[in-house]
């Protein structure tokens, strides 16, 4: 019977961490949508037009940087979110090859998903239009990694762990919701890998502070390169040459994530 009520005390708490991330993305498009359409008065039709969209895209960030602090500072408050998960018990030496490990696999990524041509389904245009906006810059590359990290790996992959599940599907479980978050295929599977790696530096550490940090990192890496290279990196170099680079650079961030 205790084997039970814990069992399901373990699915409550995952499903309160999987609605808070849920909650945060359509609750934020929805104040959007509802100001936009019933107090500027703008048509349904226009409002879901993809320029439309787009040109939403940083009052979506900030609308997301208010509703994440808020869900963030509810999660430390009711105890979902352990207030020790921030302390830095990780080395100098973890932290470096942590760092230099998220670079090489965020660009090795960018290459081997420019070889296989996948869409992003307008995500970096949006991003384009973020850039524009230092509170939507601040929503990207800080609060949204902190969320993020704070749900999917301090949250649901922790509780995982509590509950007796291997590491490895419980890292799993947790990249694949933050997989599912981003939308669309090419950054599905980028946030499914850079997931994985995350979950990895979370189990190593045992602090979300390190995650966080890497995290961080690689948005504002690529928030700068948007910003300072409208053409991506990826395709200026040619096609021969693709493959071996991202493969060499997903290689050498697994050997970093070996040093951690």
């Amino acid at each position: 019977m205790v084997n039970k009520y814990l069992y399901l005390y373990i699915m409550l708490r995952i499903l309160a961490y999987i609605f808070a991330f849920l909650f945060s993305q359509i609750f934020s498009f929805c104040l959007v949508a509802v100001y936009h359409m019933a107090v500027k008065g703008m048509t349904a039709e226009a409002f879901f037009s993809n320029q439309s969209l787009r040109q939403q895209a940083i009052p979506l960030a900030i609308t997301l940087l208010v509703v994440n602090l808020v869900i963030i500072a509810f999660l430390f408050v009711v105890g979902l979110v352990r207030k020790t998960c921030l302390r830095n018990t990780v080395s100098g030496r973890t932290w470096t090859f942590s760092l230099i490990g998220v670079v090489a696999l965020g660009v090795g990524l960018g290459f081997v998903s420019e070889v296989f041509n996948f869409s992003d389904g307008g995500t970096t245009d949006m991003f384009s239009y973020m850039t524009n906006s230092p509170l939507a810059i601040v929503s990207i590359t800080i609060v949204g990694p902190v969320f993020e990290e704070l749900i999917c790996r301090e949250g649901i992959q922790r509780t995982l762990r509590e509950r007796g599940w291997s590491m490895q599907v419980s890292i799993a479980v947790a990249s694949s919701l933050f997989a599912v978050a981003h939308g669309n295929v090419l950054q599905g599977i980028s946030a499914f890998a850079a997931g994985f790696y995350l979950g990895w530096l979370y189990e190593r550490s045992g602090t979300a502070l390190l995650p966080i940090g890497a995290h961080i990192l690689n948005n504002s890496i690529s928030v700068a390169l948007l910003m300072l290279f409208p053409t991506p990196i990826e395709e200026q170099v040619p096609l021969v040459a693709q493959i071996p680079i991202g493969i060499g650079l997903l290689g050498f961030s697994v050997y970093c994530a070996k040093q951690t």
